[in-house]
């Protein structure tokens, strides 16, 4: 059965907001995806699904291909899915947003 694990409710960002990680959740058993809703139109933005075997900021690296820079132009979601295609072995993620241009908010989970 499968559980989401809230990264962000509702956390505010603005469009100065730059480098700001979620919290991690610890990966027990291969595959997960990340859904994702801004309150509004985010604008730019680069927000990076990173892992690590360690839980420390030093030790957290974007995964191929984690890099999300575009929504859904109405519902203003993201998904990603880290499944068969993309093996990773890490034991934490966490998602980084590195910026973004408009006042919105973010919900996140990590589903796996």
């Amino acid at each position: 059965m499968l559980k989401a694990y809230e990264l962000w409710v509702d956390h505010e960002f603005t469009k100065h907001s730059k480098n700001i990680a979620s919290k991690s959740i610890p990966l027990t058993e291969p595959g997960f995806s990340v859904h994702g809703r801004f309150s509004g139109d985010p604008g730019h933005f680069e927000l990076c699904l990173q892992v690590a075997s360690v839980d420390m900021d030093d030790d957290f690296q974007t995964i191929a291909n984690g890099v999300m820079s575009t929504t859904d132009p109405t519902s203003h979601t993201f998904h990603f899915d880290a499944d068969g295609k993309i093996i990773v072995r890490a034991l934490f993620a966490r998602l980084l947003m590195r910026h973004v241009s408009e006042d919105v908010s973010l919900t996140a989970r990590l589903i796996k």
